[in-house]
């Protein structure tokens, strides 16, 4: 399994779902810089230069901004999972007025039945599960502080799922097949378009250490 594959089936069912739903979508993927496939002229242009996020998106009116990672296990997440620049291009997108989301991605094998009940039924397929964690970026803060204080350097799946303004989104079973939840990404992201969903995430952000 490999982040290409997890965004292109989240592209792809975010895509029909807005079809089926009449919501407007442009998605957009910010290409890697490939400094060894260029000319020296243009290498020279563009050496140095950092890829912000990875993608840019208008879902519905509102903008969205992504960077996606993928964890493939079920072990703690890493606080620097995010390099800097990405933060702080993110807390720039979201200062400008959009949404700005780190997509946490985890794909696992649920081995012990015991755990699975924890999990939505639908989400588990061939004993395997895919979720993402939507993190705005003020909240991806406040969880590397939350780690800090405690002198740690990652923080657990269910701890950073239990935080203030994260969604979690499974991919699951549909009369149409094996989907992403995009409804729940939708109400999610319209949610932090709000005055209130800004401020609750910029309240959170007051609290939080720079990282």
């Amino acid at each position: 399994m490999k982040e290409a594959t997890i965004t292109t089936e989240f592209k792809n069912d975010l895509h029909a779902w807005c079809t089926e739903n009449n919501i407007g979508l442009f998605w957009h993927k910010i290409a890697d810089v490939p400094i060894t496939f260029l000319q020296e002229q243009y290498a020279k242009i563009y050496m140095g230069r950092k890829k912000p996020f990875d993608v840019q998106a208008v879902m519905g009116g509102i903008p969205i901004a992504l960077e996606w990672k993928l964890k493939k296990d079920h072990t703690a997440i890493p606080c620097d999972m995010l390099r800097d620049h990405q933060v702080d291009a993110l807390k720039s997108f979201h200062h400008a007025g959009g949404v700005a989301l780190a997509g946490i991605a985890t794909v696992f094998d649920v081995v012990d039945a015991r755990n699975a009940i924890e999990y939505p039924r639908t989400a588990i397929y061939r004993g395997q599960l895919k979720r993402v964690f939507f993190v705005p970026i003020n909240v991806w803060q406040i969880a590397q502080t939350y780690a800090s204080d405690r002198g740690r350097k990652s923080i657990t799946q269910e701890q950073l799922g239990e935080m203030p303004g994260v969604c979690t989104v499974y991919r699951v079973q549909t009369e149409s097949g094996r989907r992403w939840d995009i409804g729940e990404f939708w109400r999610h992201v319209h949610w932090l378009d709000t005055d209130e969903g800004r401020e609750d995430v910029e309240r959170a952000l007051d609290g939080a250490l720079a990282f």
